[in-house]
């Protein structure tokens, strides 16, 4: 018990480091792929044929979607900034009359 509360000290150490200068939209991602992988984990010692590449492979793949999810909604956010004509100004003709 004592083994696994050492263990975890440096994680919560660097995690409390961290937060201030992460977003929290990648703070969700990452918690979720973290908590998928070990879900993954408890599976395989459960007895479940989880073989150790779906361990590695899955959580993989989750965070590389991740990653083009970010950039996909970055960029999105940034054209609707550059061009405020597409952000629902469908109101300006009944403005003008």
């Amino acid at each position: 018990m004592a083994t696994i509360l050492v263990g975890s000290l440096p994680g919560v150490w660097i995690g409390t480091a961290l937060v201030p200068h992460v977003p929290v939209a990648a703070l969700r991602h990452g918690l979720g792929i973290v908590l998928a992988a070990a879900a993954l984990g408890v599976l395989s010692k459960a007895g479940v044929g989880v073989s150790p590449l779906a361990i590695v492979g899955i959580p993989a793949l989750l965070a590389a979607l991740s990653v083009v999810v970010h950039r996909r909604r970055e960029r999105e956010r940034r054209v609707g900034a550059r061009r405020p004509e597409l952000r629902g100004t469908a109101s300006t003709a009944k403005e003008a009359a």
